[in-house]
């Protein structure tokens, strides 16, 4: 008989949790280099690049539609060969965007990304059902009784 060890899903779910924390705590324990300056813009652990939004032109000012420039970040970054798209504080509206394979998404605590309200934002890409949505609350956002909060 080989020595097997079968794993049902909560017992591998369990050792994948343990090995999250334990990497966690691991990367929270180092300490930062000498004279280096604290940066909230997040190091990818594979060594790959970090693109910021705001670099490509989004202005995360809850206003303006950063469709545009979030999807040129990860653009960048699928053509990198993976890496970060990285949302410092603030508010960034966005329509539709296509995601891309090893493009990892990452907010800071204090960004918020919010689906726009104008249908047009949205291209093709919705369903039927999601169209109906969207066009009441573009009537409800008009008449002043939306107000979506992060």
């Amino acid at each position: 008989m080989r020595n097997e060890q079968i794993f049902n899903r909560r017992s591998l779910m369990g050792r994948m949790r343990q090995a999250v924390f334990a990497g966690a705590a691991a990367a929270v324990t180092q300490a930062p280099a000498a004279g280096s300056q604290p940066s909230s813009a997040p190091v990818d652990p594979q060594g790959r690049h970090t693109f910021d939004v705001r670099a490509f032109g989004a202005a995360g000012d809850g206003k303006a539609k950063d469709t545009a420039a979030v999807q040129k970040a990860i653009d960048a970054c699928n053509d990198a060969r993976g890496g970060i798209v990285y949302f410092p504080p603030g508010e960034y509206v966005t329509g539709t965007l296509v995601l891309k394979s090893n493009v990892t998404l990452h907010l800071h605590v204090s960004a918020t990304i919010l689906g726009s309200t104008q249908l047009a934002d949205h291209g093709r890409s919705l369903s039927e059902a999601a169209r109906r949505m969207i066009l009441e609350w573009e009537d409800k956002a008009r008449a002043g009784a939306l107000r979506i909060e992060p």
